[in-house]
């Protein structure tokens, strides 16, 4: 995760470290990637900001370069909204 973080973000020292992110999907939080064959060029990380609420604010979405303006992002965003509602109802 931290590779294609870096490769997304372009910074050698991330505000947000991805192993940091990833302990999230331990406490409500979700880790989704897309995929175009065996690369990942999608991420999304999402943290709870509070049990009581299935969406949180508390989000970030990365996209390869190459693969940006295709719209597969807000795809694997609205995949995650559709199941945060679902778990929430």
């Amino acid at each position: 995760m931290r590779a294609i973080a870096t490769r997304i973000w372009g910074e050698d020292e991330l505000e947000v470290e991805p192993p940091r992110c990833c302990c999230g999907g331990h406490t409500g939080g979700q880790v989704l990637g897309a995929f175009e064959g065996d690369k990942l060029v999608v991420t999304r990380w999402h943290l709870p900001r509070s049990p009581r609420r299935a969406l949180s604010p508390l989000a970030l979405t990365g996209v390869l370069a190459a693969y940006r303006d295709r719209g597969v992002g807000r795809q694997l965003k609205l995949y995650q909204e559709k199941k945060l509602w679902a778990a929430a109802s």
